[in-house]
């Protein structure tokens, strides 16, 4: 029989972030037998922003894009290492591309909600003032999710959860807000629940 790049690549994906270096083998020979495997490039891309390689990160999401430009979560990935390089007004721009799709996948719009508040933090005072609000609003829409019967979905629900509720913690700790150590420490506490409820029911 034939050797199956999709094989690798799904063996990959089932244990994405550990071990690194053989993940990034197995998707690597995939490509090598089908260079064109969309997905696996994407999956690479979060490998690389994973371990700080933020370059080849970019590549590879981009190169999923080019792909299949009508898929908004490879979209969305790319948009990621923008944020991470810098290219800001390129990550607002793709970012707010997903938001603007008509049949986004929730999870995929809590996840852009995400990214939109932190590159919001780094505007002027104007545009920080909504950082908050798009981390409510992915909350909002995490919440739904995470109590979904499929399990990667409520998996990645409970991770947006934790990083969203992280996200409003560390802006409440740079603005002028009232009670703001006890406003801090609520959403830690919360983000900290959230974890430990993911790792004791998701093994996370």
């Amino acid at each position: 029989q034939a050797i199956d790049p999709v094989a690798f690549m799904l063996r990959a994906e089932n244990d994405l972030h550990g071990p690194y270096q053989r993940n990034i083998r197995d998707l690597k020979y995939a490509l090598s037998l089908e260079p064109e495997l969309a997905h696996a490039h994407w999956l690479l891309a979060d490998i690389y922003l994973a371990t700080g390689q933020a370059n080849l990160a970019e590549a590879a999401a981009s190169r999923a894009f080019q792909l299949e430009p009508e898929n908004d979560a490879y979209r969305l990935r790319w948009a990621r290492t923008l944020e991470v390089l810098a290219r800001y007004d390129e990550a607002v721009e793709e970012t707010r591309a997903v938001l603007d799709g008509e049949e986004t996948h929730e999870a995929v719009q809590a996840q852009a909600l995400l990214q939109m508040g932190r590159l919001a933090t780094i505007g002027d005072a104007e545009i920080r003032s909504k950082a908050i609000p798009f981390f409510n609003k992915s909350i909002e829409i995490a919440d739904r999710l995470a109590t979904s019967r499929d399990r990667s979905e409520r998996r990645a629900a409970k991770q947006l959860l934790v990083d969203a509720h992280l996200a409003v913690a560390r802006e409440i700790a740079v603005q002028p807000f009232n009670d703001q150590l006890e406003s801090i420490s609520q959403w830690v506490g919360r983000a900290s629940g959230l974890a430990e409820d993911a790792i004791a029911k998701e093994d996370a």
